[in-house]
Formats: C-alpha cells, sequence, structure tokens
C-alpha cells in the first residue's frame, strides 16, 4: 500500500470536456493509516485535502481528453512529490498517432 498516483481513466476527462465543466484537482493524503485496508474500523489521525487550482475545459474537444488528463495528473503528482516525497506511476498524452495531443494548442501540456 502507499500513495503513488496510478494513471487516470479518461471518463471523467470526456464528461467535463463534454459538458464544459472544469476539472478540479483533489488531492487527500493520509486515509491508509487513518483507515487501513481489509479493516471496520477507523483509527484516529490526520487526513489532508487539497484543493488544486481549477482546469478549464472551454474550447477543447473529445481528442483533447488524455492532454486533459495528464496535466491533471501532473499537478496532482507534483503537490505529492513535493508535500510528500511520493513519487507518481508516468503519464504521457500521445494521439492514436503517437503524435503530440492538439490540447497544447488550448494551452494544456503534461
Amino acid at each position: 500500500q502507499n500513495y503513488a498516483l496510478r494513471p487516470f481513466k479518461k471518463g471523467p476527462f470526456v464528461l467535463a470536456i463534454g459538458s464544459g465543466a472544469p476539472v478540479i484537482p483533489v488531492v487527500v493524503h493520509g486515509t491508509i493509516a487513518v483507515n487501513k485496508r481489509g479493516s471496520l474500523v477507523a483509527h484516529s489521525g490526520i487526513v489532508h485535502v487539497h484543493e488544486l487550482e481549477a482546469i478549464p475545459t472551454e474550447g477543447l474537444s473529445y481528442d483533447d481528453r488524455e492532454a486533459l488528463a495528464a496535466q491533471t495528473h501532473a499537478r496532482m503528482s507534483e503537490l505529492l512529490q513535493r508535500e510528500y516525497g511520493v513519487e507518481a506511476y508516468p503519464v504521457r498524452p500521445v494521439t492514436s498517432a503517437g503524435q503530440a495531443s492538439p490540447a497544447s494548442a488550448h494551452g494544456i501540456s503534461a
């Protein structure tokens, strides 16, 4: 058990783009110590919740979903590394053609 940030599914980013809603990255750290896997008993402890800056989706299309997910992942990973020394699994946005995502034209980067 660890806090390493794993790759994201694309569904939430497709929904955000489709609705025009911004993505609000939220990082929760400390739950492993408070709520141990396999136990129904919660223990006292400190859980930190970080709400990061919203990522707008205006002007993005379905093709931008991977880049949006990668940007969100990068912001959350940076916070986990800076605050807690937690490394994330690497994620790189690419199109099906293996090129950089067109989301970079909208200011989205990994």
